[in-house]
Formats: structure tokens, C-alpha cells, sequence
């Protein structure tokens, strides 16, 4: 294989280490979830308490996010990718052999603050390693990975169980997430610089934020958007199968289509903003969704 080729081979497989690591969320929460009604039933416990087990996985998730940055810039993406990776690996096996919700709901919170790790690395990782043009194919790549995964994850989880139980769902995700831990024990550091001082004085950076008004506008307002569809990720599984009355197979169409739908109306959007400006285009995509959720 001459160089350019070779070159060429290891950038792909880079990406495919980048996406293997933005995957980690999406298989954490959507392959699971047509499993929830059949764990409350299994335990006769509510469908509320078993939800706890997702919403607190996200809370925990958002929480740890928040603390992998200043904590990578101070001791590099390493040892938080591999930390992260390790948990979580260790969480979902602990998941899988749980012996009642109060265990499983421990063990997610667990899976979520290992889940940070990863995704947030493959942000950083992308930034320190691509500029310009090469960063935007990356992103663009790992976009697609992010999209195809709440699609094929709860096709993955119905598959699995109309051959074996739930909590061969969680020891799959074990072994994939393991199997990236894997590919990160030969990742090179990226980071070129690190941040001195405390962690706590790192974290403090945030309170610079929050003095911006236009950032927590701008971040209030994608927080008020997206707490309806993490809403519904929470809520699918008991409206298809509890509600509805669907097998474990269609509600995992249903829930893949909703995210091919998404994805469909980001291309779409990346069409239309060339006419339409950026407050008209909002207006009517959270009009859209507005209409949509009355009508539903």
C-alpha cells in the first residue's frame, strides 16, 4: 500500500474510533427502551419508577459533561476517555445481573457519568486533531453515526428480545462499549496544552458564561426545545407497547423512523435557510412542533 493510501486508511479509521465514541449515548438510552415495560412488569413495579432509570441516567449524563472538560484540559483526553469508557463498561455489566429497580436505576446513574467520558472526548479529540475543512468532514461523519444510532439501537434491543431476555440488551452494549475501550488503549494524546491550576478554579470558566446573555438565551432556548424530545424518548415505549398495544418489533420502527424523520428535516433545513432567514425558519419549525404536539 503506497503512503497516501495508507494515510488515507488510518484518517477513515480514525473517524470510525471518533463515531465509535459518539455512539455510547444513543446505544446507552434507545436500546433499552423497548425493555422498560417488560422490566416493570418483571418486577411489578410502575412505569414511572422504571423511567427513573432513564430520566436520572440523562440528568447525571448532562451533570458529568460538564465536568470532562475542565478536567481533560487539566490532565489531558486520555486518562477522562478511559476512565469514562471503563465505568460505563462496568456499570452496564453490573446493569445486566441487577436484581431489582432500585439496583438498575444506581447502576444507569453510574452508566450516565461513565457515558460523559467518551462524548465529550470525541468533541474535544476532533478539535484538537482537525482544522477547518478536515474538522467539518469529521463532524459530518460522526453527525451521520449519531443519526443512524437512535435508529438501529431499538431495532437491536426488540431483536434481542424475541430471543433472550432484557438484560442480554445490556451485556451487548458491555461488549460493544468494551470493545471501544479497546480501540482507546492505542489513542496517542491529543491534547498539546494543558490548563494549570485547581479544577474548581477550571470549572469557574462557566460563571464567564453565565454572564453571557445572548449564550443562556441561546441555551435556554435549544434546553426548552429538547426537553419535549427527551421527553418522548422516556414516554415512547409506554404510549407504543402499554398504550397502543404494539409489539416490541413495531414500536422499534416507529421510534426508527422518528429519528430518520429528524434527521430528514436537519437536511431539509440546511436547504431552506438559503432562502428563508434564521428567526423564520425557527418560527416555523417550533410551530411545527407545537402543532404536531396538540395534535398528538
Amino acid at each position: 500500500m503506497d503512503p497516501t493510501s495508507r494515510q488515507q486508511a488510518q484518517s477513515a479509521l480514525y473517524i470510525v474510533f471518533l463515531a465509535a465514541l459518539a455512539a455510547v449515548p444513543p446505544l446507552a438510552t434507545d436500546m433499552y427502551l423497548a425493555a422498560m415495560p417488560l422490566i416493570a412488569r418483571q418486577w411489578d413495579e410502575p412505569d414511572s419508577r422504571v423511567a427513573l432509570s432513564l430520566v436520572l441516567w440523562f440528568v447525571t449524563f448532562s451533570v458529568f459533561l460538564l465536568l470532562c472538560g475542565p478536567i481533560s484540559d487539566k490532565y489531558g483526553r486520555r486518562p477522562v476517555l478511559l476512565a469514562g469508557l471503563s465505568v460505563f463498561t462496568v456499570a452496564t455489566i453490573a446493569c445486566a445481573l441487577a436484581a431489582n429497580v432500585t439496583q438498575l436505576i444506581a447502576f444507569r446513574i453510574l452508566q450516565g457519568a461513565g457515558a460523559a467520558g467518551p462524548s465529550a472526548m470525541c468533541m474535544a479529540i476532533c478539535r484538537d486533531r482537525y482544522e477547518g475543512a478536515q474538522r467539518k468532514r469529521a463532524l459530518a461523519y460522526i453527525g451521520i453515526i449519531l443519526g443512524l444510532a437512535p435508529m438501529i439501537a431499538p431495532m437491536i434491543g426488540a431483536a434481542l428480545l424475541r430471543f433472550s431476555r432484557w438484560r442480554a440488551i445490556f451485556a451487548l452494549q458491555a461488549a460493544l462499549v468494551g470493545g471501544t475501550l479497546l480501540m482507546s488503549l492505542g489513542y496517542v494524546e491529543t491534547a498539546a496544552e494543558r490548563l494549570h491550576g485547581p479544577v474548581l478554579a477550571l470549572l469557574g470558566r462557566y460563571r464567564l458564561l453565565a454572564r453571557n446573555r445572548r449564550y443562556m438565551l441561546t441555551t435556554a432556548a435549544m434546553g426548552l426545545i429538547l426537553g419535549p424530545f427527551y421527553g418522548f424518548i422516556a414516554f415512547a415505549p409506554i404510549v407504543y407497547i402499554q398504550i397502543f398495544g404494539l409489539s416490541n418489533q413495531a414500536f422499534s420502527l416507529l421510534f426508527g423512523a422518528n429519528a430518520l424523520m429528524s434527521m430528514l428535516g436537519a437536511f431539509t433545513c440546511t436547504r431552506v435557510m438559503k432562502f428563508w432567514s434564521d428567526a423564520l425558519l425557527l418560527t416555523v419549525c417550533l410551530v411545527g412542533c407545537a402543532a404536531a404536539g396538540r395534535a398528538f
